[in-house]
């Protein structure tokens, strides 16, 4: 009789010894973290700008400078999370010197944009301290940082504010057109040189004319060694062979806040670098205006949001155009999936991102990866980051990130971070402990139930994704 008795107390006892174990086994586990960073850091307040340190392990991010009751300026360590300095200043564009170890972040002293004074604020990466703060003459509309001559070339329309990259000292600006003068500087790899700087205009068909500048780097032999984009205005990026691409982005009208398509809308035109004149003008596609040139392969993309409301391209739903770089002859449109389809759907508690309107933040940001040849495309309605091909244009895979605003990438080690937005995030009903037998599930009071569907809010964060294994 005792026989009888102890060997189903035994049976049990050993099941229930090996649920303990599964259940403590899966609690000890915990997702790696590539390369000592954290994977995911949680962010007080939505982002309106972002930028990136790999080598300092360190991020930058700036507050809505619309709310000036929250804004903070932050300098966060990437790999244990915390926050080195978070003040409440303003913030409005933010660039980083690598090789220095250094950010710049500009701002207005005031909400008023026609007399507010702009200044430039040079941090420490590694600390966070506050280094210098100068006065520019406007507000950037693009940041230029080269590493080779330690120098910051901030476009204020016209020409240029230089900034010392080591300490944040404000050099003698340069000027497009007349009174145009010439800069030295110490390249690390070529010696001194001269920084000349070239005013150029690209004149669509239309009869509008686009202005532009370039600093050339030329050695002491005079030979060009570069060129540096000095103003970024208008859509108008450069292309090898001496090619000029301009894209016509959506208007917003400042009344209602809405974007409103002229018939010219989702046109990518190319020009002629130096002559000015406009050779080609191509259906690409809706956007923000916003293009990407990889020189490595000679392509050019464009992000479409798949809005087409004048019936220009004939395109539906979110995709990225690639055109020849030299000549501008459209090569593919890739479509982009959606990773947000599903329970936890595009708009699945979103609204409006808010920081759209930051540098560089949009709901559909491009960035390239020259040295993989590959392009990752953060779509906020989408849930995903879509990464393709630069040689193909072929979409390769997607990343699902919820609410994804701007992507920076790590070349060397082949890791990106993700910044995004806040998000409700579906979850699903889910049961770890599904393989227990009914019985002796009954049997064990301490296995859990199974847990309900449920959603759950996501903070603004930067997500760390290892390229080889998403």
């Amino acid at each position: 009789m005792m026989r009888k008795t102890t060997r189903p107390r035994l049976a049990w006892a050993a099941l229930a010894a090996l649920a303990i174990g599964a259940g403590a086994g899966a609690r000890g586990q915990h997702p790696p973290t590539p390369g000592g960073f954290a994977t995911t850091i949680a962010l007080d307040e939505p982002p309106y700008a972002f930028a990136v340190d790999v080598t300092a392990a360190r991020a930058v991010v700036v507050g809505d400078p619309h709310r000036p009751d929250r804004t903070a300026v932050s300098v966060i360590d990437l790999r244990s999370g915390a926050t080195i300095r978070a003040r409440r200043e303003p913030g409005q564009e933010v660039a980083i010197d690598h090789r220095t170890g250094r950010a710049f972040v500009f701002y207005r002293a005031s909400e008023d944009q026609a007399s507010a004074d702009v200044f430039a604020r040079t941090l420490d990466l590694t600390t966070g301290a506050l280094l210098r703060t100068v006065k520019i003459h406007a507000a950037p509309s693009a940041v230029t940082v080269d590493e080779d001559t330690d120098r910051v070339f901030v476009d204020v329309g016209g020409g240029a504010e230089v900034l010392d990259a080591r300490d944040g000292r404000l050099l003698p600006g340069i000027r497009c057109g007349a009174g145009a003068r010439s800069m030295r500087a110490v390249d690390r790899r070529a010696g001194p040189v001269t920084i000349d700087v070239v005013a150029r205009a690209i004149t669509r068909s239309d009869g509008e004319t686009l202005p532009f500048c370039d600093g050339l780097v030329v050695d002491a032999r005079h030979r060009l060694l570069r060129t540096i984009p000095l103003s970024a205005r208008d859509g108008v990026v450069e292309a090898p062979a001496g090619r000029v691409f301009q894209a016509d982005a959506q208007d917003v009208d400042a009344a209602d806040g809405n974007p409103h398509f002229p018939a010219q809308q989702g046109l990518v035109r190319l020009f002629d670098a130096w002559t000015g004149r406009e050779l080609a003008v191509v259906k690409a596609g809706f956007g923000d205006g916003s293009l990407v040139v990889d020189w490595r392969t000679g392509h050019v993309f464009s992000a479409n949001t798949g809005d087409d409301p004048a019936g220009v391209t004939g395109y539906t739903g979110p995709s990225v155009t690639m055109l020849d770089a030299r000549t501008g002859r459209l090569l593919r449109v890739a479509p982009i999936a959606f990773a947000g389809a599903g329970p936890a759907g595009a708009s699945a508690g979103k609204g409006d991102p808010g920081p759209g309107s930051g540098p560089g933040l949009s709901n559909f940001t491009v960035t390239l990866d020259q040295r993989d040849s590959r392009l990752f495309v953060a779509n906020y309605y989408s849930d995903g980051v879509s990464v393709l091909d630069t040689r193909t244009g072929l979409l390769l895979t997607t990343w699902r990130v919820l609410a994804p605003l701007k992507v920076v990438v790590d070349e060397r080690a082949r890791r990106a971070f993700v910044l995004a937005g806040a998000a409700t995030e579906h979850v699903a009903a889910s049961d770890p402990w599904g393989w227990v037998p009914a019985p002796l599930r009954r049997a064990l009071p301490f296995i859990p139930p199974p847990s309900p569907a449920r959603t759950r809010m996501l903070p603004p964060r930067i997500v760390m994704v290892d390229e080889d294994n998403p």
